[in-house]
């Protein structure tokens, strides 16, 4: 019996220790001998190397003593666990959700807490209905929003013109979301940055007052137009990096360039104008070499 643990490794820590003394000591065997029933009745496997051993799982109680002190329900209800291995306790873990957090990763349990909380907003966030929509916003032509070059040249063409010409606002409405920004910054003679965030609505009054009113337009215009442009798109979102040239007169060398951040969104049937985010160079902040035409 001593000889039997030991080449196999396993049987209760307490009987290797007291078979291993035995044995190298010489001091107990007729205790073994004399003795059987309580060994044989109590660890069976070890006599007859029956599968209880691997039914009994001893290890679990020695190695994960918090499966034994922390989950009681566990061993005291473990009748699959006992008879049917580590994937009935992988099934019971997954079907009630608990179990220390680590078992729970490693058996393919439900997501930590966080987890499941961000995929809930994100299904609630697509099953929301869309944002209502202002009911006097003017609906695009959809020649217009069919793709991002179209949308992008449109914008350019609406604000240009001459600076006694009405621009066709109601166009350059349509082509954003009723929702969207645009948004001027730039650095004052105070030296302080400054970003001024517009709604659409915003813009239209600001943009006809300074092309009717401004000293620099009058008598000539403003024709704005796109120079460069880098663009990024994952599924509904694109990121554009439009680099502009604003003149007075086409013919005339650009008086201002910078670079317009557009973000649109594609809504399956158009793109929409979210946001305009632009910076006018300047001496300190001149237009990067790869946002400048080829």
């Amino acid at each position: 019996l001593a000889t039997a643990p030991r080449q196999r490794g396993d049987g209760p820590p307490g009987a290797r220790r007291a078979a291993g003394c035995r044995a190298k000591l010489g001091c107990g065997g007729p205790k073994i001998v004399d003795h059987p029933p309580e060994i044989v009745d109590h660890r069976p496997g070890i006599v007859h190397r029956r599968p209880g051993i691997a039914d009994h799982r001893p290890e679990i109680a020695d190695h994960r003593p918090e499966i034994a002190d922390h989950r009681p329900h566990i061993v005291h209800h473990g009748p699959a666990l006992t008879h049917d291995g580590p994937d009935a306790l992988a099934t019971a873990l997954r079907q009630r959700g608990d179990g220390p957090p680590h078992l729970r990763r490693i058996l393919g349990g439900p997501p930590p807490e966080p987890m499941r909380t961000l995929a809930l907003l994100a299904t609630l966030l697509v099953a929301l209905p869309a944002a209502a929509q202002d009911g006097d916003w003017p609906e695009a032509d959809p020649a217009d929003v069919a793709s991002l070059d179209a949308i992008i040249e449109t914008v350019y063409a609406v604000i240009s013109g001459p600076s006694d010409e009405e621009r066709d606002w109601d166009r350059f409405r349509s082509l954003h979301h009723p929702e969207a920004r645009l948004v001027p910054t730039g650095t004052r003679p105070d030296g302080q940055t400054v970003a001024n965030v517009l709604t659409v609505d915003e813009y239209v009054e600001l943009g006809s007052r300074t092309f009717r009113e401004a000293p620099l337009f009058q008598g000539k215009g403003f024709y704005e137009v796109e120079a460069a442009r880098r663009t990024e798109r994952y599924g509904s979102v694109a990121h554009v990096w439009s680099t502009y040239e604003s003149r007075l007169d086409p013919d005339e060398e650009p008086f201002a360039r910078g670079i317009n951040s557009m973000q649109l969104f594609w809504d399956g049937e158009r793109w929409h104008m979210l946001t305009i985010f632009w910076h006018q160079e300047d001496d300190d902040s001149p237009v990067p070499a790869p946002y400048l035409p080829e």
